[in-house]
């Protein structure tokens, strides 16, 4: 591959996109959105994981707008590849490969998926991780630093329940409730003992 051009093509896994959406405006080069990545994402949204169906909306959001900007495409085609057990991942590699032999510039597969990018790497494609191989742009920080902050309050608020500063549970409070039964159960039976002791003494 000629790597003299300018020019870069990110690949976008399903993977990346999931865990980072905003990852698409952060790229600076050609997007590419294989074709079985909709398919997949469209999957996705109806997850019993609340929150993988989430992040797997906002990506397709995120995708939308990027195509409608002329930020990202959408790529049909792809090379033969069959080294991965998933077949939509193959086709993920395969759509980097074709790209990296027709294009003059740098083809990268951006994945969190380490096999696929060690598929990837086997053809001589670069790859990146995910959002932590790019510099961040303001609207990614504004939006995670957001997030950032409530991930902080939620973990503050985890925190304090287990130090005991907040309501406890209705199961904590039975277990507290039947401690304090006890305690006062022996001490009325000890009462009862020195009661007794003192009447056989006289």
């Amino acid at each position: 591959m000629n790597t003299t051009a300018t020019s870069t093509i990110y690949v976008l896994d399903t993977s990346a996109l999931v865990e980072d959406a905003l990852i698409i405006n952060n790229l600076q080069g050609r997007v590419i959105i294989p074709a079985v990545v909709i398919r997949q994402l469209d999957g996705l949204k109806n997850n019993q994981d609340n929150g993988r169906a989430n992040a797997a909306r906002r990506a397709s959001q995120a995708i939308e707008t990027a195509v409608m900007n002329n930020k990202a495409e959408i790529c049909h085609g792809y090379e033969k590849v069959e080294m991965l057990d998933s077949v939509a991942d193959n086709k993920i590699v395969g759509t980097a490969l074709l790209l990296d032999r027709k294009h003059d510039g740098k083809v990268v597969l951006v994945a969190t998926d380490r096999n696929m990018r060690i598929a990837s790497m086997s053809f001589g494609i670069e790859v990146h991780k995910g959002m932590i191989d790019v510099e961040p742009t303001d609207e990614w920080l504004r939006v995670n630093g957001a997030q950032k902050d409530i991930n902080n309050r939620l973990y503050q608020k985890n925190n304090n329940q287990r130090l005991g500063s907040e309501e406890p549970d209705w199961f904590e409070q039975i277990g507290i409730t039947m401690v304090k039964a006890l305690k006062f159960m022996g001490a009325m039976l000890i009462i009862a003992l020195l009661v007794m002791v003192a009447f056989i003494l006289h």
